[in-house]
């Protein structure tokens, strides 16, 4: 189809005619325009009804006076009304803190701890001279040492630096017969001397602890555990349960790679039901850490 820009209508390359509307209007037989008249008729009568039941229902929501396309005007209420209204009731629940184990900021009692330990350091520094320590890089050893350390086992012996201080808390077995008091000591010695002279540990200490719940000197157990150690199995006998056992802290300076080695050692040992580690080491920097630089 081209367009014929004289007479405003289309140019048929197939008819070689020139059809448009009016053409098309007047080839059309009566009863079909009757049959359009009618029909444009009626979508106009449909629009108008339409139109006035929208105009009607507007005029029902506005205010008197007002018209279609003004502005809607609110009736006016007392200050007390818009005031009671308006106002947000007053949120008394406890808020309740969310757990975040990507440690995001959401963590409000984190964040909250962190700025009271901060407010405290500051306070303690607070008005003290500035003392600009003095280390003597000399008396160290070179890089090259400190990369290709390898802890012997004694701690007499190894140098210094490069421990974590660590906590084992140990639940020995509540046995008369079989762990005596001599028996135990011998056996908490025992271990003292395994890490100093065989894991390299430093500043062991290992003291006896009383029940954390009733003060008690043994420790009840919730549940009956069992036993660590070997077991014969040929011999058919279930390994015994105990209800009771008895507390041991073990705190020492500890390579990081001698955790492994002394939870075997744990393991091992038949006269032990359960134990615990705590790591207290974050950085080195600190003081009382095994670092070099702090001697």
């Amino acid at each position: 189809l081209k367009w014929s820009s004289a007479k405003s209508c289309f140019a048929c390359s197939h008819c070689l005619g020139r059809l448009c509307r009016h053409t098309l209007a007047s080839m059309a037989p009566p009863a079909m325009r009757a049959v359009g008249a009618k029909r444009a008729a009626a979508g106009l009568a449909l629009g108008l009804a339409a139109a006035t039941a929208a105009l009607s229902l507007l005029g029902a929501r506005l205010p008197s006076g007002a018209f279609a396309g003004a502005p809607a005007v609110a009736p006016q209420a007392a200050r007390g009304e818009a005031v009671t209204r308006h106002a947000m009731a007053w949120k008394t629940q406890k808020k309740e803190m969310m757990f975040d184990p990507f440690g995001a900021s959401t963590n409000r009692e984190r964040e909250l701890r962190k700025l009271r330990e901060s407010r405290v350091e500051k306070k303690k520094t607070r008005g003290a001279k500035i003392v600009t320590p003095t280390l003597n890089y000399d008396v160290l050893p070179s890089i090259e040492d400190i990369y290709s350390r390898r802890f012997t086992g004694n701690s007499t012996v190894d140098a210094i630096g490069g421990r974590m201080r660590y906590t084992y808390y140990v639940l020995f077995k509540n046995d008369p017969l079989a762990l005596g008091p001599e028996v135990m000591k011998k056996s908490i010695l025992e271990y003292m001397f395994f890490f100093k002279y065989k894991m390299s540990c430093r500043n062991i200490k290992a003291d006896s602890m009383k029940n954390p719940a009733d003060g008690e000197a043994i420790v009840k157990l919730e549940y009956p555990m069992k036993q660590y150690g070997e077991w014969d199995v040929r011999t058919g006998k279930p390994r015994a349960e105990y209800s009771q056992a008895k507390m041991v802290k073990f705190e020492m300076m500890s390579p990081t790679g001698a955790a492994e080695y002394i939870g075997r050692k744990f393991y091992a040992d038949p006269n032990i039901l359960r134990f615990r580690k705590v790591s207290h080491t974050r950085t080195w920097e600190n003081v009382g850490e095994d670092n070099e630089l702090l001697l």
